[in-house]
């Protein structure tokens, strides 16, 4: 089978998994990610993922610490991000599903398969595009950890919500947006149940209902933004009334901080 040449990249889940990176950290994970997807896995071995990385050993074992949660060891010794390969059989399958239906086209069409000038039997292939390989890969699903479908559809989050919710803002439509961030976050472990607690729980948390300096109240969106908001509110992070998250301009002062203490490290 043809090697595809690029994958689909989530910008929102992108940003959401690396909002408290360093720069290096987040360029070291791009090119380990790139690396993978041509190569299909990578080494354990650090010295030989820092070349990949483009930096020193020490600099990369320093963002290893960060970054190792985004990758996973299988069987055969290599090191795997699960969802780029979750990404990879959606990619598989659909071209395995548009071979076959040009096949069985041909059939009614022709009666048999055509033959190509070197006597290869081969089918009409039709043509495809980004949108429609996406609209697949939502439709199909992806593989979770030992190749098992999700255990729910994705709109049972949404359903989840719907009855949970009683104090915050509604959410009306189930759209593409949403129904790709559920598949997503259903990757993590117990997070069907996890979110209904979150969201059972969220109706008692002043804060999270609007009693918060600028009114903001959580809804659906910020639920499934990432895997750790719904840990939060478990957790009761923003049981104080107190917002644990950090503003921007806090984030870019913990950035000028981190790349101020990298430098010194290098001297």
């Amino acid at each position: 089978m043809t090697k595809a040449p690029a994958f689909q990249f989530y910008a929102s889940d992108f940003v959401d998994d690396t909002m408290e990176w360093t720069p290096l950290e987040v360029g070291i994970y791009m090119r380990l990610l790139c690396f993978q997807w041509i190569n299909k896995s990578l080494p354990q071995e650090k010295n030989r993922m820092a070349r990949l990385s483009g930096c020193t050993e020490k600099e990369f074992s320093d963002a290893w610490e960060t970054i190792k949660s985004k990758f996973y060891v299988n069987g055969d010794g290599r090191i795997y991000n699960k969802k780029l390969e979750n990404i990879r059989i959606a990619q598989d399958e659909y071209r395995e599903k548009q071979r076959i239906s040009g096949v069985k086209g041909a059939r009614v069409r022709y009666g048999d398969p055509i033959s190509d000038p070197n006597g290869e039997k081969v089918a009409l292939q039709s043509s495809s595009s980004s949108s429609s390989l996406s609209s697949s890969s939502e439709k199909e699903g992806v593989l979770h950890e030992g190749g098992k479908m999700p255990s729910c559809h994705p709109r049972k989050l949404f359903e989840i919500y719907a009855n949970e919710n009683k104090k915050l803002p509604r959410a009306e439509t189930f759209t593409k947006e949403r129904e790709h961030k559920c598949r997503v976050r259903l990757n993590a472990k117990n997070f069907t149940e996890n979110f209904k607690k979150a969201v059972q729980k969220s109706q008692d948390t002043p804060f999270l209902c609007g009693e918060n300096a600028r009114g903001w109240r959580a809804d659906f969106d910020w639920f499934i933004a990432n895997d750790t908001n719904i840990i939060k509110v478990l957790e009761g992070r923003y049981s104080s009334g107190k917002t644990q998250e950090k503003t921007l301009d806090e984030l870019k002062a913990e950035w000028k901080k981190r790349d101020a203490e990298a430098k010194n490290d290098k001297r």
